[in-house]
């Protein structure tokens, strides 16, 4: 089994309609309980969360399988927000970064890629329309990487992990480490195609991580530091 099969072997890909609705349920969970997005939507927009989540069950279930018939007008809901607080790329980024970041943590495949690519263009789509401003969505090396989000690590036993990471537009990935003694960081994958990272740390005991998304357009900020302890 290569490197991309481990990454990918342990989630399954998007089936149908109780996956779209696990999906959905898990990111807004996570965009109400964020700093950057989380009022906007609560506070600023007043979403009914009855009414609003069937109504993305049924948005991305057109979009992936064409099968739910979804009517209503996306663009229109965004825009009525902008005279009231920041609308702007930080807040779409964000979005994106924790729909990827949500659809990476359930699936995988070719419609969790899809869905992914379509999160992608619609902000992209309804940020440059709401603000005016040119549409990014077809050269993503106009978008540089967001911060870089260490997700998880799975530390089955032994100095071998894999390391679940996340960063808007990145095409690649990179990973340092801080372990033992250490006085700086080391690097220990320089790059990295998948947001699943194999990796054998080269000490026992107690590490810190950063991982970093990059693109054509330049190097992301590093993320926050994770630590995991490798036994010995």
């Amino acid at each position: 089994m290569n490197s991309s099969d481990i990454s990918t072997a342990i989630l399954p890909d998007l089936a149908g309609r109780a996956d779209i609705e696990r999906l959905v349920n898990t990111f807004y969970d996570k965009v109400r309980g964020d700093e950057l997005l989380g009022f906007i939507f609560d506070d600023v927009a007043k979403i009914d969360w009855a009414a609003h989540l069937p109504k993305m069950y049924a948005f991305w279930e057109t979009v992936i399988f064409r099968s739910a018939g979804y009517t209503g007008n996306p663009l229109g809901a965004h825009a009525r927000l902008v005279a009231m607080t920041a609308m702007g790329r930080p807040q779409f980024d964000r979005w994106l970064a924790l729909f990827t970041a949500t659809v990476d943590g359930l699936f995988a495949g070719e419609n969790a890629e899809h869905i992914k690519s379509a999160a992608s263009d619609m902000a992209n789509v309804i940020q440059a329309k709401i603000n005016g401003v040119e549409q990014a969505r077809f050269d993503y090396s106009k978008l540089p990487p967001s911060k870089g989000e260490i997700k998880d690590v799975d530390a089955p036993g032994g100095p071998t992990i894999l390391v679940q990471v996340t960063a808007a537009h990145a095409s690649k990935f990179r990973l340092r480490g801080k372990g033992p003694g250490m006085a700086d960081f080391v690097t220990l994958v320089g790059e990295w195609p998948l947001v699943r990272i194999p990796c054998t740390l080269p000490a026992v005991g107690a590490w810190v991580l950063q991982a970093q998304g990059i693109n054509a357009k330049g190097d992301g900020e590093w993320s926050d530091e994770f630590a995991v302890t490798v036994p010995a």
